[in-house]
């Protein structure tokens, strides 16, 4: 253990899946550990769900531990109470899951082309370009539209449509900041 590095100094238990750890630079963390043991897929992790075991920890050599260091953790992540990794905001991802499943289709990202090069296209106009039916086109349509990837505008008897950049611009901002290094 380096002189200067950060390291566990005493640990106990308090309730349930709740210890106090103290650290080397003086302060104390009260931690829950009972969110991280419920969604770990590991069962030698879960296995600490008994309450029993999980009062079996040790304090050794600067590091907190289970059993035969099977459960273990990083020091500088309990310092700052981080068990968990961020979560997603899953209703953001889902929203963005069903946007990019309606443009991961041939014939809608043809449509997207389409719109991008003419602004504004009639169904007429969309499945004569495609030479696909107009039933088949009309759906495609229907699931940009619901999506919020083309806007819709009537013209007497006609109904144009036309991209919603800032939609499109949104949703490639956000599966650029899932996808990015941080």
């Amino acid at each position: 253990m380096a002189k200067n590095s950060l390291h566990v100094i005493n640990a106990r238990y308090v309730s349930d899946y709740t210890l106090e750890v103290e650290f080397s630079d003086g302060t104390s963390q009260v931690i829950n550990f009972e969110q991280f043991l419920k969604i770990s897929s590991h069962n030698n992790t879960r296995h600490y769900l008994n309450k029993d075991v999980f009062q079996e920890f040790t304090v050794e050599n600067g590091q907190l531990f289970w059993g035969n260091h099977d459960l273990e953790f990083d020091v500088a992540k309990l310092h700052r109470n981080e068990l968990l990794p961020p979560s997603l905001p899953f209703d953001s991802v889902k929203k963005a899951s069903m946007i990019l499943r309606a443009v991961n289709h041939k014939i809608r990202r043809r449509i997207i082309e389409l719109l991008e090069e003419y602004k504004k296209m009639t169904v007429t106009e969309i499945f004569i370009k495609l030479r696909i039916e107009q039933s088949a086109a009309s759906q495609h349509l229907a699931i940009l539209r619901n999506e919020g990837i083309v806007f819709t505008e009537r013209d007497g008897k006609y109904i144009h449509y036309s991209l919603n950049f800032e939609r499109i611009d949104e949703v490639m901002r956000f599966v650029k900041s899932l996808t990015s290094d941080r």
